[in-house]
C-alpha cells in the first residue's frame, strides 16, 4: 500500500517533468485514539475537481502508464484493517495522500 502510493507520487513529478523529484513522508502517532496518520506529499501536479470526484473508481489514472488499480484496491484493504484513505491538493501545490490505521500494541 505504502510502496504504491510512493509510486504514485514519483511518476506524477517524473510525468510533469517536475524538478527536483522528491516527496515528502510525514507520520504521527495520535495516543489519543491509537492512530497512526501518515501524509505523502508530492510537488508534483494537483488534480483537477473531476480527477478528484472518481479518483477510487476502477481504471482512473493521471499517470502515462499504470492500470488505475492501486488506489481502489488499497482503500478498502486499510478499511478493513480499521484505517481510512484520502487523496486531495496538497496546500502548497502537488497532490496529497493520507492514511490512517490503526496501532496495536
Amino acid at each position: 500500500m505504502l510502496v504504491n502510493l510512493m509510486k504514485n507520487d514519483f511518476e506524477a513529478t517524473r510525468d510533469a517533468g517536475v524538478e527536483p523529484k522528491a516527496i515528502s513522508i510525514t507520520l504521527h502517532f495520535a495516543s489519543y485514539c491509537a492512530m497512526a496518520h501518515v501524509t505523502m506529499r508530492d510537488i508534483g501536479p494537483s488534480l483537477d475537481e473531476p480527477t478528484l470526484q472518481r479518483i477510487f473508481g476502477p481504471s482512473v489514472t493521471t499517470r502515462s502508464s499504470g492500470l488505475g488499480m492501486g488506489l481502489p484496491i488499497n482503500r478498502p484493504i486499510i478499511g478493513v484493517h480499521g484505517g481510512r484513505l484520502w487523496v486531495g491538493p496538497a496546500e502548497a501545490g502537488g497532490t496529497s495522500s493520507r492514511f490512517t490505521q490503526p496501532i496495536s500494541s
